[in-house]
């Protein structure tokens, strides 16, 4: 996918042909901007929608807090 998008670019940026430019806007533009996230599936909608409900209620752990928790438990299994 990444191959044919670079290869698309390339032409578009040398392309010469006014109507076929303006044939590009139009379709540029009567292509609807979809959310991505209207794609998920509704079990993902739900998760992502959980985790907001968390943020806005104060149920997160601060990272530097988890990541001291992991630090301390690597250190006992070292020491172990």
């Amino acid at each position: 996918m990444q191959a044919l998008k670079l290869d698309l670019i390339n032409w578009l940026v040398n392309l010469k042909d006014e109507a076929v430019l303006s044939k590009l806007k139009s379709l540029k533009n009567s292509t609807p901007n979809k959310d991505w996230y209207d794609d998920l599936s509704e079990a993902y909608q739900q998760d992502i929608q959980k985790g907001l409900d968390d943020i806005a209620n104060g149920r997160v752990v601060p990272h530097e807090q988890v990541m001291a928790k992991v630090k301390s438990k690597i250190n006992q299994l070292k020491n172990s």
